[in-house]
């Protein structure tokens, strides 16, 4: 994909994460929105696949996966052939990125016609300083006016991305028949323990037995998942979809329930009506560009000179965020039913950030 003498051509580097693709995607639709002949060379070494997949509405975005070893060198080599680039580097904070990537910067950067812009990194021609007043997307927002000068993009405006969504052959649900809940993270789980969520999904059943429960996740995450559905009528655990058909599983719901994590990010891109159970550490990951999110977390126990603090709890051997392990059932509960009052997305009261320590 060689881009035109007066095209608009820009490069960046991903580290595979489904949350920095959809937040880079994003970008770059805002970036075809101001200069449609925009392309876009995602350069990775993890996911390529599932970048490309997400990325596939988009023809001109290309992704090329980085090779291990010193067939790097001549990849990188084949790189710096191009000119009259703009290099995003979309990471937060340079030192996240190699000596030989950052070295790569460096060397793209002063070839004739090329730019980097990005945050923090001295070595770029552009480096801004990240600012956590503003959401994840918001902050990558403010590039667009160094990397295309002529026009400006105000902050708050609502994302797009533009998704392939496929309906699984297998699914025996109609559209809003069912709720999607999507409860796995990483590291420290940004979660609650199962037997907390099997509470809360018992009494959703009993007090909403018209809709089915789906817990989606990965195979890894089946068996966690399937103590939460134990003994639950009407909970189905699916750990087999794509992620065209888990957008679409999840377009197709009457309410997405989920956690601070990439998949939830996929529900706020689609505008989805969603309950988010949420932890403090990082507030610019705050799905708060989608107009249909509740977005709940406790801060009663984070320190009071820093909230984003809140530290772990430990059960049976497992760790939780008490930001996230404090929130109440009742507060979810309360908030389940307020969603499900109506069969729109968009309803009176529900979207916003709540911090249940002050109710």
């Amino acid at each position: 994909m060689k881009a035109s003498a007066n095209s608009h051509r820009f490069v960046t580097v991903l580290f595979g994460p489904l949350g920095d693709t959809l937040m880079a995607l994003s970008l770059y639709d805002d970036l075809i929105s101001l200069a449609p002949d925009a392309t876009l060379l995602i350069l990775t070494r993890r996911n390529a696949v599932m970048i490309r997949e997400l990325a596939s509405e988009y023809p001109g975005v290309e992704v090329r996966e980085i090779p291990r070893g010193i067939k790097a060198v001549s990849f990188f080599a084949s790189i710096l052939n191009e000119r009259g680039c703009t290099l995003l580097t979309l990471g937060l904070v340079s030192v996240g990125y190699s000596l030989p990537l950052r070295l790569f910067f460096l060397l793209f950067g002063l070839l004739p016609g090329n730019r980097t812009i990005g945050f923090h990194d001295p070595l770029l021609d552009v480096a801004l300083d990240f600012d956590i007043r503003y959401s994840m997307l918001d902050n990558l927002r403010r590039l667009l006016p160094y990397a295309l000068p002529t026009v400006a993009l105000e902050a708050g405006r609502p994302a797009q991305m533009k998704m392939h969504t496929e309906k699984p052959v297998d699914l025996p649900y109609k559209k809003g028949e069912y709720i999607v809940a999507h409860l796995f993270g990483v590291s420290i789980p940004h979660t609650l323990p199962p037997e907390r969520w099997q509470r809360i999904f018992t009494a959703v059943r009993k007090e909403y037995p018209k809709y089915a429960i789906i817990l989606t996740g990965t195979e890894a995450q089946r068996e966690v998942a399937e103590e939460v559905a134990f003994g639950i009528a009407g909970v189905t655990v699916v750990t087999h979809l794509s992620l065209s058909e888990l957008a679409s599983v999840i377009d197709d719901a009457a309410l997405y329930i989920g956690i601070d994590t990439g998949v939830t990010h996929l529900a706020g891109l689609l505008n989805q009506k969603s309950l988010i159970i949420r932890h403090c550490s990082d507030p610019s990951w705050i799905p708060s560009y989608n107009p249909n999110a509740r977005i709940l977390f406790n801060s009663s126990r984070c320190q009071p000179d820093d909230p984003l603090l809140c530290g772990i709890v430990e059960e049976k051997g497992k760790q939780y965020r008490r930001s996230t392990y404090d929130i109440s059932e009742v507060l979810i509960l309360a908030s389940i039913r307020l969603a499900l009052a109506t069969s729109t997305r968009d309803v009176p009261t529900f979207a916003g950030v709540i911090d249940e320590a002050k109710i």
